[in-house]
């Protein structure tokens, strides 16, 4: 975490109004300090305060007035040049570094204060507007420093069925455990990720065990910036296990002037799969992920704003014939849904997180154990309270930080 002295500097930013950082305007300028000047690869200095020169110029931290950064070190904290508009749908890779499929110079991978690789994107502006959605995956957590950051349509890190988000847990505790056979061939249904919250664990079937829930894992202030834990797989004693449900990603922006939002941001877990060749146990649902926005005013306004890191609802374990799938974790205020219950012996799956409300064990069948729910995952809003102007709906409820 960041020192009291380099918090309070930046605390101190709200009083100087929208042109903070405005002298922060190239990826490998420094800022010029007021009375300062900043020295170009040759050598030269520009001007006590003034324009850049032109030249590239040592890459000192970014000035106190703009913003100290979360999770990123102080030496990588400078903007970049690029204003990027996202007039279209558009995929943004965090592990081939493209967006929408070619590499940019303004992407790289970092390692941050707590010693995790994540995908850093140096911008002056980011703009998403409305209907249109940057769509975001890759393995590693996306972190996005610009001068202005305004999305107004979609920034969607969440899970896509088993699919992880972007940065998602893919190992330890906060993992679903798989479900086990039992003697009689009967299939338990694997549990559900965990992240703010443990997840929900897989449902049993006579003799057959459900996978256990996912922990919870790292802490309310995101001091690590990751995703969720991905749901167990829901056993299967004669075909191949149902797939749990993908771990929500996880989200860094940071505004050196003003972050708003409103449109979406979008870090829920998957839903389970069932198994679509024979009747086995229900794979659970993924926990959601992570956003973290930081900035000197962060603005999330109106009825259609929406920030969720939601969990994704456990698979139903098949009776007669196949269960169903689980719910993709969805902004809003309501659960993803488990998977249905079918009949002859199968189980329903249980609801994802939302809000407080927590994930929804498996249900308990006479053949197949129904899957998990996943866990929410964790909202962090920065920023000094007199600035921050927070509505629409969020789930779950955001930590702040000023």
């Amino acid at each position: 975490m960041r020192s009291g002295v380099r918090l309070a500097a930046w605390l101190g930013v709200a009083a100087l109004g929208a042109g903070a950082g405005a002298c922060l305007r190239e990826t490998r300028h420094a800022c010029e300090a007021a009375g300062g000047c900043d020295v170009d690869a040759a050598g030269a200095g520009d001007a006590a305060g003034g324009d850049d020169g032109g030249g590239h110029d040592a890459a000192p931290p970014i000035d106190a007035r703009a913003g100290v950064i979360e999770h990123v070190p102080l030496a990588e904290e400078m903007l970049g040049t690029v204003a990027l508009t996202v007039s279209e749908n558009r995929t943004l890779d965090t592990s081939a570094l493209t967006f929408n499929g070619n590499p940019q110079p303004w992407l790289s991978v970092i390692t941050t204060d707590e010693g995790n690789q994540v995908a850093l994107a140096r911008l002056d502006a980011l703009t998403i507007v409305s209907n249109r959605t940057l769509d975001v995956n890759g393995s590693l957590p996306l972190v996005v420093i610009a001068r202005q950051i305004d999305i107004v349509g979609t920034l969607d890190v969440s899970a896509n069925g088993s699919n992880d988000g972007p940065g998602a847990l893919l190992a330890g505790v906060a993992g679903g455990g798989d479900g086990t056979t039992g003697a009689g061939q009967d299939d338990g249904g694997g549990g559900g990720g965990g992240h703010g919250t443990a997840g929900a664990a897989g449902g049993t079937a006579n003799a057959a065990i459900g996978g256990p829930a996912g922990a919870l894992a790292g802490d309310a202030a995101i001091t690590t910036l990751g995703g969720g834990g991905h749901g167990g797989r829901g056993a299967a004693a004669s075909c191949a296990r149902a797939l749990g449900g993908g771990g929500g990603g996880a989200v860094q922006l940071f505004a050196a002037e003003t972050l708003s939002i409103t449109g979406t941001v979008d870090a829920s877990g998957g839903g389970g799969k069932r198994n679509g060749a024979c009747a086995a146990g229900g794979g659970g649902g993924g926990a959601g992920g992570a956003i973290y926005l930081q900035s000197s005013t962060v603005v999330v306004l109106g009825d259609a704003s929406r920030l969720a890191s939601n969990g994704g609802g456990g698979a139903s374990g098949g009776g007669i014939g196949p269960g169903s799938d689980g719910g993709d974790g969805a902004p809003g205020l309501i659960a993803a849904s488990g998977g249905n219950m079918p009949a002859g012996g199968g189980a329903a799956g249980g609801a994802g997180g939302v809000l407080d409300t927590p994930p929804v064990a498996g249900g308990v069948g006479n053949a197949n154990g129904g899957g998990g729910g996943g866990a929410v995952g964790r909202i962090v809003v920065h920023a000094p309270a007199v600035n921050a102007l927070i509505g629409g709906q969020v789930s779950p409820a955001f930590v702040r930080k000023n």
